[in-house]
């Protein structure tokens, strides 16, 4: 994975680079460096970026609206 992968108009990747981490907004669940660890954030922080963000999509994480994600289970709460 590399730097050019990052995308500053990419809503997921934008939300990682501003606040470093997805946070539910009903449960307050995170996805963050816990979860997808890549090293030194200081020299891999883009990559981080990209990585958590997939991470996020491949776990279920739902786009709300821009800073505005929904963990896999409250999406799916959401969707009954």
């Amino acid at each position: 994975m590399s730097a050019s992968e990052f995308d500053e108009n990419d809503p997921w990747h934008a939300n990682v680079h501003l606040v470093f981490e997805f946070q539910c907004y009903e449960c307050d669940k995170i996805l963050g460096y816990q979860e997808v660890p890549v090293g030194d954030l200081g020299e891999n922080f883009l990559e981080y970026c990209v990585a958590v963000s997939n991470e996020a999509k491949s776990h279920g994480w739902d786009f709300v609206e821009d800073f505005k994600f929904s963990c896999p289970s409250c999406a799916n709460k959401r969707l009954v």
